[in-house]
């Protein structure tokens, strides 16, 4: 809900007095029947806000964001340049938050810390960034731009730090809907394909927004790839992915994803008997009603992406799997999907190798009936006896380019 005029021309204008502006809330939140929304779209744009403005501003949210009914909060075209910590600062254990909208609020790589973000509202479920120059720091990108020229015209360091800040994004356990569009980050290229690999590993995405960022067929493909092993929370998930490519490469690419979707459907069935065969119905059985009583390993508290890591150390081995993946999507025919090499880069080949695995095959666990049970096999047929032969997400291509 919007704030009403009143209060809004007091922040503009002032004055500057905690109980004033409480009461005026209060005010509002009576007559609206305690929102759950609060929208502050507006307020301090276009002009550059004097600091007594921004103050009566941060008051005014640190009023509103103290009423516990608060779901979702648009603060959009809002100029926070300089004002993005101390907005974050606000949002201390304010985890009931789901929705958040910080589009065209002039914030950068080096002013908007995502980890911060992540920490903060670790529920949010959506969360806008889009035209918000998160390139900032790098010489200008054109549309048109080579993939060569634009590696000689952009700094690696700066590209480094911007895919650090954005892969927080994938500590958010809860997100479905990210908008990225009009944020500049075509500098990334294919590097932002490690972006899709780690919203696809640790959140239930189901929307990305990446249009107006002037990414070629190619580089769409690698970004598309990067989700290939999201998993579907039902089979009514689907993966929708904006895009920006003229009217005939649009359909040239949805013709493969379309292809490729089929591939990996197949391609997930085959995986699925596979490995539902290695173990008697008595232990599947055993696997889903018992699980509440052992520890999988599939069921730990949740981390979220270790960033540094990722960057430091699995740049190289994520990037070559993606380009893998890529391939299968542009030359489908010479880069067949083949399932017993999928199955050497599943996640569970990420945790385990050959020597741990025969050390589980030893272990057993003691449910409440007294039964043995191969531990490994457990947790094993627990992961995939809910959704079988369906867990791998479909995804669809949008476009927003006017045909």
């Amino acid at each position: 809900m919007k704030l009403p005029q009143a209060l809004c021309d007091a922040i503009k204008d002032g004055p500057l007095d905690e109980a004033i502006h409480r009461d005026w809330v209060l005010s509002w939140f009576s007559n609206s029947s305690r929102p759950t929304a609060i929208e502050m779209r507006g307020i301090l744009y276009p002009d550059k806000p004097s600091s007594e403005q921004q103050k009566r501003w941060l008051l005014c949210l640190k009023i509103l964001l103290e009423f516990g009914t608060i779901r979702a909060v648009d603060l959009s075209s809002n100029q926070l340049t300089s004002m993005m910590s101390a907005v974050l600062d606000l949002f201390t254990n304010r985890s009931s938050i789901r929705n958040l909208d910080l589009s065209n609020c002039g914030l950068t790589t080096s002013n908007l810390d995502l980890g911060r973000v992540r920490e903060m509202l670790p529920n949010l479920q959506q969360i806008s960034l889009a035209g918000n120059n998160l390139s900032i720091g790098l010489q200008t990108v054109d549309d048109d731009m080579t993939d060569t020229e634009e590696v000689v015209r952009s700094g690696r360091a700066d590209i480094s730090s911007i895919l650090r800040n954005l892969l927080h994004l994938g500590g958010l356990r809860l997100l479905e809907v990210l908008d990225l569009s009009k944020t500049g980050l075509q500098c990334m290229g294919k590097k932002l394909s490690i972006l899709s690999w780690v919203l696809a590993r640790y959140t239930p995405i189901r929307a990305v927004n990446l249009s107006r960022n002037g990414f070629s067929q190619k580089k769409s493909t690698f970004i598309i790839a990067g989700f290939d092993e999201l998993q579907a929370a039902s089979k009514k998930h689907v993966l929708r992915l904006t895009l920006d490519l003229d009217a005939e490469k649009s359909r040239d690419l949805e013709r493969r994803l379309d292809a490729w979707n089929r591939a990996r459907m197949h391609e997930n069935q085959d995986r699925a008997v596979v490995r539902l065969g290695l173990f008697s119905k008595e232990e599947r059985v055993r696997a889903k009603t018992d699980l509440s009583n052992v520890n999988c390993i599939f069921d730990s508290p949740f981390k979220g992406p270790d960033v540094r890591d990722i960057i430091d150390h699995q740049q190289k081995s994520i990037s070559a799997r993606i380009k893998q993946k890529a391939r299968q999507i542009l030359n489908p025919k010479k880069y067949r999907i083949n399932v017993s090499d999928s199955c050497q880069n599943d996640e569970n080949h990420d945790q385990v190798n050959s020597q741990q695995i025969n050390t589980q095959l030893v272990k057993t666990t003691i449910h409440p009936n007294h039964a043995q049970i191969n531990q490994l096999a457990y947790e094993l047929t627990h992961q995939i006896s809910g959704y079988v032969g369906g867990n791998k997400c479909q995804i669809k291509l949008t476009n927003t380019r006017e045909k």
